[in-house]
């Protein structure tokens, strides 16, 4: 699943790593991982709906890492790094490209 949600370490989000000075215990955090699976399970929460709402939170941790760049006071565009976001988005083909990167402009 972490393949599959393009999870990384929490440093990389902006969303976790405002301050610029977070540690993390990266296995402590694997295993409240593996915990709220598990309790998931118990819950009898089908496994489309909990990798749904990873999913979705995955998204929102790699949508707060994206930067804008202001043309014109009413226009803004995207900066180089952010169509690696865009791409990784859009590989469950949820939406295309080309939509994700015209919502911003």
């Amino acid at each position: 699943m972490v393949k599959d949600l393009h999870v990384k370490l929490p440093h990389i989000y902006r969303y976790f790593n405002a301050s610029g000075d977070m540690k993390t215990d990266v296995e402590n955090e694997a295993n409240n991982f593996e915990a709220i699976t598990m309790d998931f399970t118990v819950l009898q929460i089908p496994r489309q709906s909990v990798d749904a709402r990873f999913k979705v939170v995955s998204a929102i941790l790699w949508l707060g890492n994206l930067q804008f760049a202001d043309i014109d006071e009413e226009r803004c565009e995207f900066l180089d790094g952010d169509i690696k976001v865009f791409e990784l988005l859009s590989e469950p083909k949820y939406y295309s490209i080309d939509k994700l990167t015209s919502a911003g402009t």
